[in-house]
């Protein structure tokens, strides 16, 4: 087994110990599962916002278009954090004030229940798009590794992680 292989195992194992204690600590409600029990302080929800950003399609995928391209690709990780920095700024504190948490919630209260449905739609567009990245960035990394296995199955293996931290996580925090 070579280093690399054994490095990304135990941070497999890592993700899966995370999942499960935060499961565990969100005092087995969903709402605080999801939201943290609303208790992040603003550098908190900036590292998990960095997170986000910052994952396999980041990485991976810009660092390999940036080779392919030049530096213009990494206008994709630029307009992140610009779009992080304006929302932090200028709109996390009034969406706080009126208790506005999810998307779908702040689309009803400015333009009605009709434009959830797009606005609903949209975003699980956008969630395909996003988790399709994570799963060849997945493959990619272990491609990398084990480049003697087939690209398309690793991105199989990829796609069966990334699908079973939450399903354990919530099964985890459940048996507490």
């Amino acid at each position: 087994m070579s280093v690399s292989l054994a490095i990304l195992i135990l941070y497999i194992i890592a993700l899966f110990g995370i999942s499960w204690f935060a499961k565990k600590r969100s005092e087995g409600n969903a709402e605080n599962y999801a939201l943290a029990g609303r208790r992040l302080s603003a550098p908190l929800i900036a590292v998990t916002i960095i997170g986000l950003a910052v994952g396999g399609a980041s990485t991976i995928g810009v660092s390999e278009h940036a080779f392919r391209v030049g530096l213009s690709a990494g206008w994709y990780t630029i307009a992140w954090a610009i779009g992080a920095i304006v929302m932090g700024i200028f709109m996390a504190k009034k969406y706080r004030e009126q208790n506005i948490t999810t998307i779908s919630e702040l689309i009803e209260r400015h333009h009605g229940t009709n434009a959830v449905i797009l606005g609903v739609f949209c975003q699980i567009v956008i969630q395909l798009v996003i988790i399709s990245l994570q799963y060849i960035a997945g493959g990619s990394i272990l491609h990398a590794i084990m480049p003697e296995v087939l690209i398309l199955k690793q991105v199989c293996w990829s796609a069966r992680l990334l699908l079973s931290v939450s399903p354990l996580s919530a099964v985890c925090g459940r048996l507490h």
